[in-house]
């Protein structure tokens, strides 16, 4: 009884290494406080004081960069920082909207510090910018008029800051964010909350998306991405700014084979196949190798992750870290027949 409960010593150097590692992983599993270090990211929060601003934690956690505001500015509506550096500029920027025609600009430093700019960035086609945001490429900048049904909004680009182009939409807009797929890809979607009256009860509608040409400085055609009922309609809105450079390359590939129309409806779930159906001369040709490559790689992946598993337990097995049954393997192949049954099922 005593044998059964002591575990069997590993024969080899090799699996005596591997059970210390095992242990030390074990013994590492909440072996200590977490201490919270500075992901080096900060997050700008605007306020009826000032602008405060606080440092991410490696925990997710919040740590002020200071007790007091950043900036002392009690006029500003919304907040938008570049997320790189702009065309003309050393370092990213804070752009604040302050009911004005032109925009609050701060230097963004080292430890999160803001610095006043003269960088001149204005729409004199709006009387009042309330709302802004910056592509993804912080190459432009878009701003709104909340207090205006109708030329309420603005394009303005780093290239060229004393020059604005405007557009309208059908409400008063509250926040916009603008998503281009890949820097200098036309069209960019505009998504924008607003309101339908400035008359009380204040209750959001349902919001826009607009198509914004930023290189001709154009707005384009509106429509609704989706309804919503009175009262759970959204107040604000942002798209994350990171983008995947393979999927942003199958969307420049897509937007140029087809129509976005077109691939918003049709092949919305398998653009892929779309860009297949698109491809003069060959499309007849490349519409089912499209299906049986995918087919070969969902296999080749599965098949590969079977392997590896199925070895792992095997190498595991034979330095007896597990039951001895999962290295056996067969006369005729010598593979381990049990570990790829088990782990195949």
């Amino acid at each position: 009884m005593i044998r059964r409960l002591v575990p069997r010593l590993p024969r080899n150097l090799g699996g005596l290494f591997g059970l210390l590692g095992l242990l030390a992983l074990l013994s590492s599993c909440g072996g200590g406080p977490i201490v919270a270090t500075s992901t080096g990211r900060i997050l700008y929060v605007a306020t009826s004081s000032g602008i405060y601003g606080f440092s991410i934690m490696s925990t997710g956690t919040l740590s002020p960069i200071s007790t007091q505001p950043l900036v002392t500015n009690n006029n500003v509506q919304q907040i938008a920082v570049t997320p790189g550096t702009p065309m003309g500029q050393s370092t990213p920027l804070l752009l604040g909207a302050s009911e004005g025609t032109s925009l609050s600009v701060w230097t963004v430093g080292g430890g999160g510090g803001l610095t006043p700019t003269t960088t001149p960035l204005s729409c004199s086609g709006l009387s009042s910018i309330t709302g802004v945001t910056v592509t993804a490429d912080s190459q432009y900048v878009v701003v709104v008029d909340g207090t205006s049904s109708s030329s309420n909004l603005g394009l303005i680009a780093f290239s060229k800051t004393t020059s604005c182009s405007t557009g309208s939409s059908s409400f008063y807009p509250l926040q916009p964010a603008i998503d281009c797929a890949v820097s200098g890809v036309n069209p960019c979607i505009l998504f924008l909350t607003g309101l339908p009256s400035l008359a009380p009860p204040l209750t959001p509608t349902t919001p826009l998306e607009i198509l914004v040409t930023p290189s001709s400085g154009t707005f384009g055609a509106s429509s609704s991405p989706y309804t919503c009922s009175s009262g759970s309609c959204p107040l604000g809105v942002t798209f994350d700014p990171t983008t995947v450079f393979f999927y942003a390359g199958i969307s420049m590939v897509a937007l140029s084979a087809m129509s976005p129309k077109i691939l918003s409806t049709t092949y919305v779930n398998d653009p892929i196949a779309g860009i297949a159906h698109f491809i003069p001369h060959v499309n007849s040709i490349l519409g089912p190798w499209v299906a049986l490559l995918g087919a070969t790689i969902l296999t080749v992946a599965a098949n590969a992750g079977l392997i590896g598993v199925s070895r792992l337990a095997y190498s595991m097995s034979n330095n007896f870290l597990i039951h001895p049954i999962f290295h056996r393997t067969t006369d005729r192949w010598k593979t381990p027949a049990f570990s790829l049954v088990t782990f195949g099922v």
